[in-house]
């Protein structure tokens, strides 16, 4: 019987530090993306932030120039790719009449980030 607890207690330990043990970064080479672009007639700069950049066996390099991209298409109305850079890419719109805040994911075979915008930051 002490047999098998111990055997329990040294999975439980087990699969605890496994779980810890996920690359996942927030350094913060992964914080403080402001994007900007200026609109086609040149009269207005728009303004992006990008926040909450969480990343799982992707480097913070990768995912900013993701985020970037898919920030600039945002701020310019532009369709975000389904696919950039080898990630998948999922954008969930905000609610009409909820602050401008993009919630984005993007998976791939090596690994897979999140991250979100928030317009007119």
């Amino acid at each position: 019987m002490l047999a098998c607890a111990s055997v329990i207690a040294l999975v439980l330990v087990a699969a605890t530090t496994v779980a810890d043990a996920a690359p996942r970064q927030t350094d913060r080479a992964c914080a403080g993306l402001r994007v900007s672009a200026i609109r086609p007639n040149g009269d207005v700069v728009l303004t992006s932030k990008v926040v909450e950049l969480r990343t799982t066996a992707v480097a913070c390099k990768t995912a900013r120039a993701v985020a970037r991209q898919v920030a600039k298409n945002l701020l310019l109305g532009r369709k975000v790719p389904a696919t950039i850079g080898g990630y998948r890419i999922k954008v969930v719109k905000p609610c009409a009449g909820c602050a401008p805040r993009w919630q984005v994911s993007a998976t791939g075979a090596n690994g897979s980030f999140r991250f979100a915008i928030l317009g007119g930051a």
